[in-house]
């Protein structure tokens, strides 16, 4: 393939920059927010410019994704440049899907590696050593998942639950959290946290509970071996204050994503 990462378009122009016109394929699977500012990106791309023209396809989220790649890789109709999630690389080098990048495509494009978050780097060259067999990465890092807590300042000013460093109280552990989402519920009578916590949404859903694993020091490594010792101790517990969270009224109930958002800007 051309390329593996949406933000390996900028490769292609100084080669192309004094030729015609070019049409750049360009595959992603953003929805949401990250879909529309992606499409702006695009478009402004598109407008600033007349030597590449991006054509954008967004394609359904997962295994569809994924499925429909190795079918273009198969019939010689690949795009150009596409999103692929990290977690996918393995699969995808032992498919031939992806093909390294060269440090002459990096420097063409002004990458460095030390432009990126090291750790992705790091993983990333992992699974280009043990499943691709060489040094070279096969994409650079686009974004990386976080859980943001957002929080009304006004409605935590007049519980007491503000600190004077404008952040909310209770934010050194798990329980010290707890006890201020109950706290705030008993003085504002509202559900405290509204948060994407949806069967339909798993991936939402593992989020939350690899958060709060990891902030206990869960691992699944130990020893450079797969270990599950964690995930008995932190995880369970984890879990446990998902539940007990949901029990107690403190998280909404089965809400998507749009739901959330909804409810948090209602107040």
């Amino acid at each position: 393939m051309k390329a593996t990462i949406c933000c390996l378009t900028a490769c292609f122009l100084s080669a192309i920059a004094q030729a015609a016109p070019t049409n750049l394929v360009f595959w992603d699977f953003l929805g949401g927010g990250d879909g529309v500012r992606m499409k702006q990106i695009v478009s402004d791309f598109n407008k600033s410019q007349n030597e590449i023209q991006v054509a954008e396809s967004t394609l359904t989220w997962g295994e569809p994704f994924y499925t429909k790649v190795h079918t273009a890789v198969v019939s010689g109709q690949t795009p150009d440049v596409m999103t692929y999630h990290l977690s996918h690389f393995p699969a995808g080098i032992l498919a031939k899907d992806l093909r390294a990048l060269t440090p002459a495509e990096l420097e063409q494009a002004g990458l460095k590696t030390s432009d990126f978050q090291q750790s992705l780097i790091d993983k990333s060259l992992e699974d280009s050593k043990e499943f691709g067999q060489t040094d070279q990465l096969f994409g650079v890092p686009l974004d990386i998942h976080t859980l943001v807590l957002y929080y009304n300042k006004t409605a935590l000013q007049k519980a007491g639950l503000l600190g004077a460093d404008g952040k909310p109280s209770g934010l050194d552990s798990i329980d010290s959290f707890t006890k201020m989402l109950a706290d705030l519920k008993a003085k504002t009578h509202q559900i405290p946290v509204a948060a994407n916590v949806h069967p339909q949404e798993p991936a939402s859903l593992w989020r939350v509970w690899y958060t709060l694993f990891k902030q206990q020091k869960g691992t699944f490594v130990k020893d450079n071996q797969l270990s599950f010792d964690d995930v008995n101790n932190q995880g369970a517990k984890a879990l446990q204050v998902m539940a007990d969270w949901t029990k107690e009224g403190l998280i909404s109930k089965n809400t998507s994503y749009a739901s959330m958002v909804a409810l948090f800007t209602a107040g």
